[in-house]
């Protein structure tokens, strides 16, 4: 199992003002970023520093975050503020004549002899201003985030054809055809030939914003075809949402269509039919028998069904290892009574559906009175919520995730156990499961017991089922134990494949069905697209750099 380190990187120190270049230990001058910021390094210089700054996980967030400041202070001589433009105007022109200062030294004259107070008292004028200036300087900034495009160029083919499609930390206002506005976020078509952003989606509203932690979208997912997105908006402080579909060819929005919701219940995952007439949308209402998903009609947002499943409360469990087969003696089956048990959602409320399109599956956390956690896999019929069958899996799943995928022949649900004992177990997804086809001991970090990890889990399934990507950056006891890991598992011999442990965390990881199952596979690090070998072997390729500094926050669907 290849585990790959990184090097250290030897690139060449470069003179702005002479333009010439000798060698260089990384990491580069503070002087050196702002001059490729400002643009004024010669051609030759600025082609070798962007490139050594798309690929080294020192320089490259060092120059991303000069570019905020960098390119606010740059905006202030071109852009006004809408909202505040008196309260600036005031404040760079007291600046430049110098007049709050001397101000601030005539207030504390007329405080007379009072020694520190006087002196607290100039602390806190200055101090007020100084916060006034940064907010008001703030929402400039915020006004000015322009559409995206990949700063790379002569990047490598990712396919001979297709679309890869990725989620940006950008938002976009829309309109509903009762006029209420919702914010969803920017969506990217790269092309896979030659890394180029082709359409920045939606296409309406001419200024975005930067998302908060409060309003980017909840969930957002690609159709089949590649035709239509949909995203899930976040709830507004009116406890509102709203479904809003985006044609992945104009960028013209569809319909925004607002989601019949009671004030105790948020909309939190998606799950679209394969056939592209069905939109499932996940609840975080982890009750049995209360509403756990909305259908609804792919083409209008309006609502067809309301899936309520149950629960029973003796559920089945794996068999112990060695046992005897339960297709032979269905008696020998080893159930949990979950009747008493506490109830939680557990891999973030996702939707999983079946690649025929008949059946959903969702987790469930249960447990005990003396503290036994398990997971429930149950699996829901998507025409009308009824439960047809549970799997319990014993263990902390509080860092998990839960994916389908394969052939209508083969279909298959994977859920992924985080660290600590992290863990893939592949499911049968047909008419008799969830049941168990293989469990794979993945490694990675540990962590004494008890003790939970926090952080992100990403998985990917290639187009027929056969090999499952996952990616974790997890951390526990304040950082005491952590580990960034990537791994490729065979989903068909159950047998972990490869295990890569970088020094830098891959967010997302996503298989590239548009080039094949021997294509590279993309991944997230440091907001950048890379390209990685399907084995996990070799140096990463960057691929896919917002001009901006902006970044990618997730791969959605390669088309």
């Amino acid at each position: 199992m290849p585990e790959v380190a990184q090097s250290s990187i030897r690139i060449q120190r470069v003179h702005p003002n002479r333009g010439n270049i000798e060698v260089l230990q990384c990491p580069l001058d503070p002087e050196l970023l702002v001059a490729e910021l400002a643009g004024e390094l010669p051609p030759n210089v600025a082609q070798a520093v962007r490139e050594h700054l798309a690929d080294c996980a020192i320089c490259g967030p060092r120059s991303r975050a000069l570019r905020g400041p960098y390119e606010l202070l740059a905006s202030l001589g071109r852009e006004p503020v809408p909202y505040v433009p008196d309260l600036r105007d005031v404040v760079r022109g007291d600046a430049a004549r110098g007049r709050i200062l001397r101000g601030v030294g005539h207030a504390a004259g007329a405080i007379g002899r009072g020694g520190a107070l006087a002196a607290a008292a100039v602390v806190g004028i200055t101090a007020l201003v100084a916060v006034i200036l940064v907010s008001v300087l703030g929402a400039a900034g915020a006004q000015t985030v322009t559409r995206s495009a990949n700063r790379l160029v002569k990047v490598p083919a990712a396919a001979p054809h297709g679309h890869l499609f990725a989620q940006t930390d950008k938002l976009v206002t829309v309109t509903d055809s009762a006029g209420h506005q919702w914010s969803v976020a920017e969506i990217l078509a790269v092309d896979e030939r030659t890394g180029a952003v082709t359409r920045s989606l939606p296409s309406a509203g001419a200024t975005l914003r930067t998302a908060g932690s409060a309003d980017a979208p909840d969930a957002v997912a690609v159709s089949a075809d590649g035709g239509t997105i949909f995203e899930l908006t976040t709830p507004t402080a009116s406890h509102q949402q709203a479904l809003v579909a985006v044609n992945a060819s104009t960028g013209a929005v569809r319909y925004a269509a607002p989601l019949a919701l009671t004030s105790d219940t948020a909309a939190v995952a998606l799950a679209l039919a394969p056939d592209g007439s069905t939109v499932y949308v996940g609840l975080n209402v982890p009750v049995p028998g209360q509403p756990r998903a909305l259908a609804l009609d792919a083409s209008s947002g309006a609502p067809t069904a309301e899936l309520a499943p149950g629960l029973d409360t003796s559920i089945p469990l794996p068999p112990p290892p060695g046992s005897l087969p339960t297709s032979a003696f269905p008696g020998e089956t080893p159930r949990l009574d979950a009747g008493d048990m506490r109830v939680a959602l557990g891999s973030g409320g996702e939707l999983a559906l079946s690649p025929d399109g008949r059946w959903l599956f969702d987790v469930l956390l249960l447990q005990s009175a003396k503290g036994d956690r398990y997971a429930v896999i149950r699996r829901f019929s998507a025409g009308d919520g009824q439960e047809a069958q549970a799997l319990a899996l014993p263990g902390d799943f509080t860092l998990a995730r839960l994916i389908s995928g394969g052939t209508a022949d083969a279909p298959r649900v994977a859920l992924i156990k985080g660290s600590p004992d992290a863990q893939a177990f592949v499911l049968d997804a047909g008419t008799t499961g969830p049941t168990l086809s293989g469990e794979i001991a993945l490694g990675g970090p540990a962590a004494p017991q008890n003790v939970s990890f926090t952080g992100t889990l990403q998985a990917s399934l290639t187009a027929d089922g056969s090999r499952l990507y996952i990616t974790q950056d997890a951390s526990a006891a304040g950082g005491r134990f952590a580990g960034h890991d990537l791994w490729v598992v065979d989903a068909q011999g159950m047998s972990m494949l490869a295990h890569r442990v970088d020094a830098d965390a891959a967010s997302d990881v996503l298989t590239n069905a548009a080039g094949g199952p021997q294509a590279r596979i993309f991944v997230v690090r440091g907001g950048q697209v890379l390209l990685l070998a399907p084995d996990l072997t070799g140096a990463t390729i960057p691929w896919l750099s917002l001009r901006d500094g902006h970044p990618i926050i997730r791969l959605l669907s390669s088309v």
